[in-house]
Order: C-alpha cells, then sequence, then structure tokens
C-alpha cells in the first residue's frame, strides 16, 4: 500500500516519490536518498496506478519510477503524472539499457532515465540534475564506453554539418541549460547562444526542446561525462 513517509517537515529538501512493486528495492532506494542531506523520500507507491494520487498527496519535487510495474506501467505513470502534477519531474529507473525506452520516457512527459545498474552516485547526480530543471541520460549508445570526443559527435553530426561550437550549444540546450547559463560556460553572450540555437534547429529541422533531446540522444551527446 503507498504510504507518506514520516520525514514531512525537512527543509528545503528535495522531496521525492518513488514507486517499485518490489519492496526491497524501494527499501534500497529510500535508504539511499533519506542518507543525503538536501533529498528525502516523502512517499512510496507499489504500483504505477497509485503514483499519481500520491503525488496529489505528498507533493514531490521528483519521481522515481520503475518500468515494469503491474497494473499501470511506468510509462503510463509518467503520462499520468504529467497530466495530474506537471510540476513534479519524472526520472525512470530500469532494468532497460536501450535508447528506444529512453525515446518513450521522454514522450511521456519524463526528465531523466537511470539503468538499474547504474552506481549509487548516478541516481543521486539524476535527481540533483532533474532537481535544478535539465535533462539526465544514462544509457549505452552503440558500442563501446566512455564519453564521445567532440571530434566522435562532429562526425556523427556530419550530415547535419554542425560546427564543434554548435555541437556545444546543442549539448547543453538538451540538457535544459538556459540560454545565460550557456553564454556563461562557453564564455558568450547570451544573444550569440540563442544565434546558435536558431542556426541549430534550421540544420536539423527541429522545432522544439523535445526533438533537440532526442536528436542529442541518438548522436550520444546525453551521456553523462565519465567519473574516472
Amino acid at each position: 500500500m503507498p504510504r507518506p513517509t514520516d520525514m514531512e517537515n525537512v527543509g528545503s529538501t528535495i522531496r521525492v516519490l518513488i514507486a517499485d512493486d518490489h519492496a526491497i528495492v524501494r527499501a534500497g532506494i529510500k535508504n539511499l536518498i533519506d542518507s543525503e542531506p538536501d533529498m528525502h523520500v516523502v512517499a512510496e507507491a507499489s504500483s504505477g496506478a497509485e503514483v499519481a494520487a500520491l503525488a496529489a498527496s505528498s507533493s514531490p519535487d521528483i519521481a522515481v519510477l520503475d518500468l515494469q510495474m503491474p497494473n499501470v506501467g511506468g510509462i503510463e505513470a509518467i503520462k499520468q503524472l504529467s497530466e495530474v502534477a506537471p510540476e513534479v519531474r519524472a526520472i525512470a529507473l530500469t532494468m532497460y539499457d536501450d535508447p528506444a525506452y529512453v525515446r518513450l520516457v521522454l514522450a511521456a512527459g519524463g526528465a531523466g532515465f537511470v539503468p538499474k545498474r547504474a552506481v549509487h552516485s548516478e541516481i543521486l547526480d539524476a535527481i540533483r540534475t532533474v532537481h535544478a530543471g535539465r535533462t539526465y541520460i544514462e544509457v549505452s549508445i552503440g558500442e563501446g564506453s566512455g564519453e564521445f570526443s567532440p571530434a566522435d559527435l562532429a562526425v556523427q553530426s556530419v550530415n547535419a554539418d554542425l560546427s564543434k561550437r554548435e555541437i556545444e550549444v546543442l549539448s547543453l540546450s538538451a540538457r535544459g541549460y538556459t540560454a545565460n547559463e550557456i553564454g556563461e560556460k562557453l564564455h558568450l553572450s547570451r544573444k550569440t547562444i540563442e544565434g546558435y540555437r536558431a542556426r541549430i534547429k534550421e540544420k536539423l529541422g527541429l522545432h522544439s526542446r523535445a526533438e533537440l533531446v532526442r536528436y542529442a540522444l541518438e548522436v550520444g551527446l546525453l551521456r553523462p561525462p565519465s567519473t574516472g
């Protein structure tokens, strides 16, 4: 049965709802999250059907959901969440490690995707990143491992004739950074960044941020940086 947790008045920390049909998995995720000073679990669901109602009663900032749950699966739960509580940002935590599932999650309104094989630090990074208004995707794309270099990415995007700088702007835009934030990172003006964004969309034939995210995912731009 769904239940609110006992930590309802913990400052301004990130409020997290977790949904998984395995009690032992929920317990592990809860212990991981509650051990962090800047986040805590406010509610738990054992099926996707419980997520929307729990979100309405517990007011989480983030929902971490398994994709495979009885009755209502994670994708449908994310869709319902986007309709009932659009302010809650959803992260899929799943056994699947496939870009096709990432596209389904993003199309449903999700903002993050983390395979269950990920280390604990990646789950926590995903929660903080998504809470900051950005997109977090951890998935294996193609063969090999590690981060793509700018040169590799330029080769993959050669048909669109994107410059190295345009690739950087595309990557940061897909992750949810604003024009001001990208400008600060790249030491460029907001107007310049907006110009890059316009050219990128024109070259790629894209019209929305969702389309930018899908494209960035397909060419490997959303893989998180290597940690070692």
